[in-house]
């Protein structure tokens, strides 16, 4: 009788229980991956603005066309 009670019991920790660990993990990632996306998003945008800008207007602000990646990595990770 106790090994019966003992899996009902194991059964009704599971279901109240593992649904809410695994939504846990679900969301970390959904904001996980919002998260990359932003930084994406950015890194796009930073790139395109550079990228559509003169050697002349470049060299005006003090980078060249060879550091336009990093510059756009690093304001894509806030640094």
């Amino acid at each position: 009788m106790t090994q019966a009670m003992t899996g009902q019991t194991m059964t009704t920790l599971a279901a109240r229980f593992l649904p809410q660990i695994d939504r846990l993990g679900f969301d970390d990632l959904r904001a996980s991956f919002s998260a990359a996306r932003a930084r994406r998003r950015t890194y796009l945008q930073v790139h395109r603005e550079l990228s559509s800008s003169t050697d002349r207007d470049l060299a005006d602000i003090g980078i060249s066309r060879h550091d336009i990646p990093e510059i756009a990595d690093r304001a894509s990770r806030g640094i």
